[in-house]
């Protein structure tokens, strides 16, 4: 399957945008987000702006009702938005450092997206949206690995990868250690 959605600069992401329970195409191109609610060639389902140019997007369901919504970062600062249009965030909330990889998942399986982040290796992440610390820190990968977050084993929980060229490490638990699989 081919689908072509956006253009070479634009950042982008795969979430459940409308709570039909299939992610897709998500292109945000400085700060105008497009998204798409199927995976079929075509202009964009909603289209709305949210944050600065420059920002760090994610997504989440942040409120846990199974749609995922936009959020950015702005050095350690994540705003988080509950509808895919423009408007203020509903959240605003420090975690982490400037530099640190955003990564965005159900840690606890209670069915809310909370945040994350990596520095290398490490990982901190947090059950709660809000200011605070790491509900979990953990040594995982190598510092030039891509992190990566799924539900692995289709617990309901969140659990960390880190891809190198071809070679995804999933772990399904969120500690330290080596990882549980290679693909």
């Amino acid at each position: 399957l081919r689908v072509d959605v956006g253009q070479v600069g634009d950042k982008v992401l795969a979430c459940d945008w409308n709570g039909d329970g299939r992610e897709t195409p998500g292109v945000i191109r400085g700060n105008e987000w497009r998204l798409r609610n199927d995976l079929r060639s075509g202009g964009p389902a909603v289209r709305f702006l949210y944050g600065d140019v420059g920002d760090g997007v994610v997504c989440g369901d942040w409120d846990g009702n199974g749609t995922e919504t936009p959020g950015v970062v702005r050095g350690n600062q994540w705003l988080v938005r509950n509808s895919n249009s423009a408007g203020p965030p509903v959240a605003i909330f420090r975690f982490g450092a400037a530099g640190q990889r955003p990564v965005v998942g159900d840690w606890n399986g209670d069915g809310t997206d909370t945040v994350g982040t990596v520095d290398g290796n490490v990982w901190r992440v947090r059950n709660r949206n809000s200011t605070g610390p790491p509900f979990a820190t953990f040594t995982f990968g190598h510092p030039n690995d891509t992190p990566v977050v799924g539900d692995w084993d289709g617990n309901g929980h969140s659990d960390p990868a880190m891809v190198r060229a071809s070679t995804w490490r999933l772990r399904r638990t969120l500690t330290s250690g080596s990882p549980d699989q290679e693909i």
